[in-house]
């Protein structure tokens, strides 16, 4: 009897060590029939995941599990309107989701939104909670009072029904009012920085931080990396700041150019190492971007300057139409090589750690990095390495 005992003591001790992680979302949406549907794009496996269930008596319930935590989104689809969604994080936690259908809104690009969604359990989704209420704390203290309630006042949606009046407005209220949107940006910068380090153990953390990336230098980064747990450094949602740190670091000076291979207008396949032994300019545009299309002739006149002294120019397209990039190609008439970074998932702009376009990098004649120039710093770096 006792060894019978003793086997099904084992046999549950390794049921239980082999169950896997998993999550539990109980969802309430008072007042619809019909179903909802989790989504979520699993980029471990690279397939989107799409779970359908039933909404009985104002709710539904999902069962699932993850090998890691993802930006989800919970579509109601009730039975006798239009679908209206909800964002949230997915991860093997049992999690409570909340959604007010009173509160749905048309949005921009997204579709209808549940703009009150209560989302409560697993320690992302409680983290994103207290971190989005970091901005409103800050503009609650006393000394911003005063332009809290005039920063209030000129958020109503009223105030935007005559929108070139309002443009005018709003205007003069970020002059009047400058020093206190510093201030308050200044502070609330800091405070959230605060806020992802005393929470390095969280996936989602990282992910808010990768929004500063583009503005503080690599050293801060890393700092700050470094501060996440093994387990958020490997996390998909730290890939971003993974990525931007790798390609600053790629990009220093003396540092061999990340080599790639895109396509020509023609579809021909071009290699960016194929140049070496010219000084290369790589000339981060789009078809959309104003600045860059004004900024052609300027490198027009340096290409026609010193192409004969040694340079190429390689323009690489961010467009993600190919059809807007051979448009705008055609209209201005480009010389140089041209290219279309199209990539998905393993962009050349996101190698060479490109946020803002235009951006113009310098190659040397070993296709090794000189640096990131402006215009007028490139007519002068040229002049002293090619002459006049």
């Amino acid at each position: 009897m006792k060894k019978i005992i003793f086997a099904l003591i084992a046999l549950c001790a390794v049921i239980g060590c082999s169950q896997k992680p998993s999550f539990k979302i109980d969802g309430t949406v008072e007042g619809v029939t019909g179903k909802a549907v989790l989504s979520y794009m699993n980029p471990v496996s690279k397939s989107k995941v799409n779970d359908t269930v039933a909404i009985e008596n104002g709710k539904f319930l999902f069962n699932g599990s993850v090998e890691d935590v993802f930006p989800a989104v919970i579509e109601i689809l009730p039975a006798d309107g239009k679908p209206a969604s909800a964002r949230l994080y997915i991860e093997n936690a049992p999690l409570e989701v909340k959604l007010d259908w009173s509160s749905v809104k048309e949005g921009h690009r997204s579709g209808r939104i549940i703009t009150s969604a209560e989302i409560c359990g697993g320690v992302n989704n409680t983290f994103k909670k207290a971190y989005a209420a970091i901005p409103d704390s800050i503009m609650a203290q006393e000394k911003y009072k005063e332009f809290a309630a005039k920063k209030a006042e000129m958020d109503k949606p009223e105030m935007r029904a005559d929108w070139s009046n309002y443009m005018k407005v709003y205007g003069q209220f970020m002059t009047e009012y400058r020093d206190a949107f510093d201030s308050v940006a200044i502070e609330t910068d800091r405070a959230k920085k605060a806020f992802i380090r005393a929470n390095a153990d969280v996936e989602c953390a990282a992910e808010e931080f990768s929004k500063f990336i583009s503005d503080i230098q690599l050293e801060e980064i890393e700092e700050i990396f470094n501060v996440f747990t093994p387990k958020v450094q490997n996390c998909y949602l730290a890939k971003r700041v993974k990525d931007e740190i790798q390609a600053l670091n790629a990009i220093k000076p003396g540092n061999m150019a990340t080599d790639f291979t895109l396509k020509t207008l023609a579809g021909d396949d071009f290699t960016l190492s194929s140049l070496k032994g010219k000084y290369v300019v790589l000339d981060f545009w789009a078809s959309w971007c104003g600045p860059c299309r004004a900024s052609m002739p300027g490198v027009k006149e340096l290409y026609a300057k010193y192409k004969d002294k040694g340079l190429e120019v390689v323009g690489i397209s961010c467009d993600s139409k190919a059809e807007d990039w051979k448009k705008a190609s055609e209209e201005e008439q480009i010389p140089w090589i041209n290219l279309i970074d199209t990539q998905d998932g393993n962009r050349v702009a996101t190698k060479y750690a490109v946020h803002y376009i235009p951006t113009m990098y310098l190659l040397d004649k070993d296709g090794k990095m000189v640096g990131k120039m402006k215009h007028h710093e490139l007519d002068a770096k040229l002049k002293e390495l090619l002459g006049e």
